[in-house]
């Protein structure tokens, strides 16, 4: 969002104050949006990490921190309860389960807020998950949610007439032109967890890597459990000179670091909306993705991505577009177009917290 659209929401947004309560300052979609927006709104919006992962930097306006190392637990919920009080905002904004002790003290303590449950993934990941969201979603005021698949995933049945809306989780609306030559260099960026199923991934670009001795894969990300295992699994491939880890990188780091790349691949277990896979695709990258949450809903098999079903499949799919140029460079301009309308987060969130402003 531009500073035009910050002063047009101080000016025609009844000046709405957004406090969004995120379990730590981790490298994934939901913080970076929250970072993003945070940025953009400046004094209209506070981000409150329940985790104390880092002591804020002094251009974290407006960003605060729980005083434990561990996102759940009545030292952090308090925190948050008084960095709510402080703020005074008018939406709370609630994602992911471990925020539940932090909703409920506040469901109590802060009676004339709105309360909002922001769903990220369209399925639980285990059973507190999926407890502490069904006491959110019985005891919030409004629902949003990364994507429709989350929605239906998470809610079904349960749905109870509370209003809905699904926020755009488009960050950035980069200048960039489809690829041109495709070549085997693929590339990946975010968590290295077992969720986004890497391991998976390294095994089918080694069979790629079998008949192309000139494949890469550059994988971009913080370890969150899994590079370890990764690294063992690389080394027994025989793929050390092949695979290549950076860390975490910025926007505009991964930008210049994937200038070589043609495809993305990332073969996630669960996903909600893929945040990595749009940015992917926005830059022209044609992605090779399983079906799972919202990715089945924008990536075509054939049109503008690789749709994984099976090891055999994909690697015949990625020899044909490696040999047929005019078609990887029709795959790569549809990517780009996929997501050239899309609104951008922090105009969806100024749109959303417009409308439980005015239904208050």
């Amino acid at each position: 969002m531009t500073s035009d659209n910050a002063s047009d929401f101080a000016r025609t947004g009844e000046n709405v104050r957004l406090f969004h309560v995120v379990p730590e300052d981790a490298v994934g979609g939901v913080e970076v949006a929250a970072r993003q927006a945070q940025k953009r709104l400046g004094n209209a919006f506070q981000l409150h990490f329940l985790k104390a992962s880092r002591t804020p930097d002094a251009c974290d306006a407006n960003v605060s921190y729980g005083p434990s190392n561990t996102a759940i637990g009545l030292r952090n919920a308090i925190a948050a309860l008084r960095a709510a009080r402080t703020f005074d905002p008018h939406v709370i904004i609630f994602s992911l389960w471990k925020t539940i002790f932090a909703f409920l003290l506040m469901r109590v303590m802060l009676r004339n807020r709105k309360f909002v449950l922001f769903l990220h993934s369209d399925r639980s990941t285990h059973f507190f998950d999926w407890l502490a969201t069904a006491i959110m979603f019985a005891l919030c005021d409004v629902v949003w949610a990364d994507s429709a698949s989350a929605l239906d995933g998470r809610l079904g049945p349960r749905r109870s007439g509370k209003p809905e809306r699904i926020i755009s989780f488009v960050l950035h609306k980069p200048a960039a032109v489809a690829r041109q030559e495709p070549k085997p260099a693929f590339v990946y960026w975010g968590r290295l967890n077992k969720i986004k199923a890497i391991d998976k991934s390294i095994d089918l670009f080694s069979l790629i890597a079998e008949t192309r001795p000139d494949a890469e894969f550059l994988i971009i990300g913080p370890d969150s459990g899994s590079r370890e295992e990764l690294e063992i699994q690389i080394k027994s491939l025989g793929l050390a000179d092949k695979v290549k880890f950076t860390g975490g990188l910025d926007m505009p780091q991964i930008v210049d670091a994937t200038v070589r790349s043609a495809f993305y691949l990332q073969l996630s277990r669960q996903e909600g909306m893929a945040m990595s896979v749009v940015e992917a695709m926005q830059l022209g990258l044609v992605p090779i993705v399983t079906p799972v949450g919202a990715i089945r809903t924008y990536c075509r098999d054939g049109e503008n991505a690789i749709v994984f079903r099976d090891m055999k499949a994909a690697v015949l799919a990625i020899d044909a577009l490696l040999g047929d140029p005019e078609r990887y460079r029709q795959m790569s301009a549809s990517a780009i177009s996929q997501w050239a309308d899309a609104p951008v987060y922090e105009d969806e969130i100024i749109a959303a917290a417009g409308e439980v402003f005015h239904a208050a």
